[in-house]
């Protein structure tokens, strides 16, 4: 059985077969039933697919500030931590992935990295398998953030 694409997980959606590209092409296609068509990665002649697993990993994220803060009033945080449940064939993708997952969230909500106004340093605290279902959840995009103890 191939697989031709892998479609992105919604926010509330559940995984439906497409029927019309089952028909078309005879093979099965995955897509969500609001009708996303953006693949997230083309699986070609892979037996990787076969080997996905779902993984937990919390982040631990420092960030190192190029600029002063814009007034008084406004902090700039030192750091965070998040998690991402993600799919792949091992840890260290896992790792990579769920890095890159926080590293384009940031950025696309605060620009801080894209801009050079901060330096970005990721470590996994905590790496392990998950069950599939949390995938289906909607996706916690949150980061708890913290800021410089006042004792140093």
């Amino acid at each position: 059985m191939a697989v031709n694409r892998v479609w992105p997980l919604p926010e509330c959606g559940l995984i439906m077969p497409d029927r019309r590209h089952l028909a078309r092409s005879g093979r099965d296609a995955w897509k969500f039933h609001h009708g996303c068509s953006r693949p997230v990665a083309a699986i070609h002649g892979s037996s990787d697919w076969l080997q996905m697993r779902c993984f937990y990993v919390f982040v631990h994220g420092e960030l190192s500030w190029k600029v002063p803060p814009p007034s008084e009033n406004v902090s700039q945080p030192r750091g965070f931590y998040c998690h991402r449940y993600v799919l792949a064939t091992d840890e260290r993708r896992a790792t990579d992935h769920a890095f890159a997952r926080v590293r384009s969230n940031l950025d696309r909500y605060g620009r801080w990295l894209s801009n050079g106004n901060a330096i970005l340093t990721l470590e996994a605290e905590e790496v392990h398998e998950a069950p599939f279902y949390k995938l289906l959840k909607p996706d916690n995009r949150g980061h708890t953030f913290y800021e410089e103890d006042d004792g140093g």
